[in-house]
């Protein structure tokens, strides 16, 4: 009886804790927004620092985006933009 007793104690905090981190956590942040993708420029020599920081000045740090180099000298924007065109 005491075993059956300590599982439903257990499955109790887990699901209070369940609903506290839903409406709390990272998802509830994202809701109505996407990730968007642009291009800023393409140079053979692509610096990684320079390419972050045109990002976040074209998109404030508030759409948490980061500005990357791919392989090919390309540098990515992404960031969280709104889902209405």
């Amino acid at each position: 009886m005491k075993m059956n007793s300590m599982s439903l104690v257990v499955m109790f905090v887990l699901v209070v804790a369940s609903i506290e981190m839903e409406k709390e956590g990272p998802l509830r942040m994202a809701e109505g927004r996407h990730l968007c993708t642009e291009i800023l420029y393409r140079d053979p020599d692509c610096d990684n620092f320079k390419c972050h920081r045109q990002c976040d000045q074209k998109h404030p740090p508030a759409t948490e985006g980061g500005g990357k180099c791919d392989q090919g000298g390309i540098c990515i924007c992404t960031y969280y933009c709104s889902s209405s065109p």
